[in-house]
């Protein structure tokens, strides 16, 4: 399977600036590998996600986000069987001589060490496909949208409408 053209990161963006943004990862070839989608046994329910042993590394290395950067926080987040969306919240310290941290090196920490753990646990295959896409949080409308769309995913992959993100 061929790959689309790789997403590109806005031009005219600072990945670093302060601000929220909407994130998600996919498996490589769209592989079920993080878990599965468990129906409520209880009617009214959420259904749940039932996490693989590589769907909880991911899991713990999202976890672990704001503790690697101090200027990032994971606002919301889920695994899913086959990708992950993350709603990140940027707020870098203005000026000074460090290096600010972007959502790209987040994102591209995230899938080096969680690759790296997997293939500890016995992954024979990629993890990620290349790239991520994002969507940088404009306004608190939208950024309630994609809250909502990510609490929301699990019923939405149930209903059949979920399972391409």
């Amino acid at each position: 399977m061929d790959y689309p053209n790789r997403l590109r990161r806005l031009k005219t963006h600072d990945y670093a600036e302060n601000g929220a943004y909407f994130i998600t990862i996919c498996s490589d070839y769209k592989r079920h590998l993080f878990g599965k989608i468990e129906t409520p046994v209880v009617r009214g329910l959420a259904p749940a996600v039932t996490l693989t042993a590589y769907g909880e590394i991911i899991w713990d290395e999202i976890k672990k986000i704001p503790q690697k950067y101090p200027s990032i926080s994971v606002d919301i987040f889920i695994v899913m069987p086959n990708h992950v969306h993350l709603l990140l919240s940027v707020a870098n310290e203005k000026a000074g001589a460090s290096p600010r941290t972007t959502v790209t090196s987040v994102i591209g920490a995230l899938k080096s060490k969680s690759t790296i753990k997997c293939r500890k646990a016995g992954l024979e295959t990629k993890l990620w496909q290349p790239g991520f896409y994002d969507h940088v949080i404009r306004t608190r409308e939208d950024y309630e949208a994609a809250w909502n769309y990510i609490d929301g995913n699990p019923q939405k992959w149930l209903d059949g409408k979920g399972e391409d993100y």
